[in-house]
């Protein structure tokens, strides 16, 4: 008896969809990141630009050569109006400092800790110089408000917790009232 060998294997196979959907997907999110990259490249070289551009005036207002300035001081010209444009820009950068040194990430995880189950917040507004923050939210009543008040305050990150002001509104077209209310606090980040 002669042997046979027969192969089963398919010379073509279709390939499934969800590999074409998969694939298309991959795609896409790296084209998706790709344009994010590109936008942060770009505002990031604007601030760059901007920053470059405030250090050369500064340089100006110094002359070229700093340590002349330190070994012969020149007698203080400057008049009332320029210290008070020179320390408005200072103040405009270290606002801009403490902006990018805020972490925003663990604020809003500590936050979302202290938020109620009927308590919804529509903005949240911090203060850099103070370390405080001013939160505007909505509740279904004035109990919510409290609530939201109470945990907050019993979170180690955040303190001096006020309710600062509460109204009752009436939705539009519809016989339900909620509570708006204002909540400022201040936020200890290094808890």
């Amino acid at each position: 008896m002669k042997k046979i060998k027969i192969n089963l294997a398919s010379i073509y196979t279709e390939p499934s969809n969800s590999a074409y959907v998969i694939s298309v997907l991959t795609l896409l999110i790296a084209a998706v990141m790709t344009v994010y990259t590109i936008y942060g490249v770009t505002v990031n070289d604007k601030r760059i630009s901007t920053l470059e551009a405030m250090t050369a005036g500064y340089e100006a207002k110094l002359g070229k050569d700093a340590a002349s300035v330190v070994s012969s001081p020149k007698p203080v010209t400057e008049t009332k109006e320029e210290v008070k444009e020179l320390a408005a820009e200072v103040d405009f950068i270290n606002g801009i400092i403490r902006g990018e040194s805020f972490s925003w990430m663990s604020f809003l995880n500590e936050l979302e800790k202290s938020v109620p189950r009927g308590v919804s917040l529509a903005s949240v507004t911090p203060d850099y110089k103070d370390k405080s923050v001013k939160l505007l939210g909505f509740g279904k009543s004035k109990s919510d408000a409290l609530n939201f008040v109470t945990k907050l305050n019993s979170s180690p990150y955040f303190t001096d917790v006020l309710l600062a002001k509460h109204a009752s509104v009436k939705a539009t077209g519809r016989s339900l009232e909620k509570i708006t209310f204002i909540v400022t606090a201040k936020y200890n980040k290094e808890n």
